[in-house]
């Protein structure tokens, strides 16, 4: 009852500012420079992701699992009071009381989508197909790749490797995202990562498995996804855009998840490993709708409109 108490608070806690907090990333610069300005970020958060990750193992088998909430709290609050004394935001005239906040929880439920042409839209639908996507290959690629790579030395040596390109690739990326055409920058990767998964679908290939383990497309991928948010949001509206997105990804993971496990049970996928395929097939087709419309955007926009 604790962690689910816990989980949730935690969820809510960053639910309410993420969106905002990603539209300021992606705004610290000017709008030609958004894909820098998310390149930057998503590096840093890969390190202190990594960084985290390795160290909370050590803490958590010397001294228990209560001195990394303890840490945890204290980080958090540094962070939050560099932010408060570092971040300047330009005044909107608006006042904060309850009435606004009433108005705020009310206009939430609405759902509206300001954005350009309709762009804004299509790029929800991406997010939602990959989210679905890669929450139901993953689910059983997981554990293929496990048995693939047979032990949890090599499996922890890979993904390590995996964790390093994730912390380089987006800000090299970014250096040259805001010079070209960023929908592009999203379809490439997608279209290689989709043949990587399509053929991890029906083939046990241990050098393949490797490479799509280690290579950071996801990393890219995310990149355009979030730069490209702001870029088609109408200007003042870019928090709300990237809240919507947040929050379309987190549903379509719970629903990938709930779907892939209900065909786990299905094909008893416990004792029947070979079926893992119908699960991977099913991921990778839903992925591959998303690079659909991802080429949709792309020669919507090279018509000229946005």
């Amino acid at each position: 009852t604790i962690f689910i108490i816990f989980y949730l608070l935690m969820g809510f806690a960053w639910s309410v500012g993420s969106g905002a907090f990603i539209a300021a990333v992606t705004t610290s610069m000017t709008r030609e420079y958004t894909g820098r300005a998310t390149g930057i970020f998503l590096s840093f958060d890969a390190i202190g992701w990594t960084i985290g990750s390795f160290v909370s193992g050590f803490l958590v088998d010397m001294f228990g699992l209560g001195i990394i909430f303890f840490m945890s709290f204290i980080l958090m609050s540094f962070g939050a009071m560099i932010f408060f004394v570092g971040y300047v935001e330009e005044s909107s005239g608006r006042h904060i009381d309850f009435s606004a906040i009433k108005k705020a929880f009310r206009d939430a439920w609405v759902f509206r989508v300001k954005g350009k042409d309709k762009l804004l839209v299509y790029l929800y639908g991406i997010v939602a197909l990959l989210n679905l996507g890669a929450s139901l290959y993953f689910l059983a690629f997981i554990i293929k790749f496990y048995i693939i790579v047979e032990t949890k030395t090599m499996y922890g040596i890979i993904t390590g490797i995996a964790g390093i390109f994730g912390m380089v690739t987006p800000y090299l990326v970014s250096r040259i995202s805001d010079s070209i055409k960023k929908e592009w920058l999203l379809v490439y990767p997608l279209a290689i990562r989709i043949v990587f998964m399509f053929y991890l679908s029906i083939y046990w290939d241990k050098l393949i498995s490797i490479i799509f383990w280690v290579m950071p497309l996801w990393g890219i991928i995310n990149l355009a996804l979030i730069s490209l948010t702001t870029d088609y949001a109408i200007e003042g509206y870019e928090s709300e855009a990237q809240a919507i997105r947040n929050t379309i990804g987190y549903v379509s993971s719970s629903i990938g998840n709930l779907i892939g496990g209900l065909i786990a049970i299905r094909v008893n996928l416990s004792e029947n490993i070979m079926a893992m395929s119908k699960i991977l097939i099913i991921g990778s087709s839903i992925y591959f709708c998303g690079l659909i419309l991802a080429i949709a955007i792309s020669l919507k926009t090279l018509k000229g409109h946005i």
